[in-house]
């Protein structure tokens, strides 16, 4: 597998790198790591379990969207 060069989304502003990164002959550098992309989740699923509570001020309700399943089967979920 050969090593392409790496660029940024501020990159593509310029055509001729667009045009390479269309092309696949460029690719875009991560934007998160895995580790950044695991907390995030982390911080959603706090999220979620918050709102429902608010709303509804029940703990039970509240686990449950807290355990919902991650985006596009991201991780195997924690809370198994």
């Amino acid at each position: 597998m050969e090593n392409k060069q790496t660029i940024t989304l501020e990159d593509l502003k310029d055509f001729d790198v667009w045009k390479s990164w269309k092309h696949d002959e460029v690719q875009l550098e991560p934007l998160y790591t895995e580790k950044e992309v695991d907390r995030i989740l982390d911080t959603q699923r706090g999220n979620s379990y918050v709102a429902v509570y608010d709303k509804t001020l029940d703990v039970d309700v509240a686990s449950l969207a807290s355990k919902s399943p991650e985006p596009w089967g991201w991780r195997k979920s924690k809370n198994k």
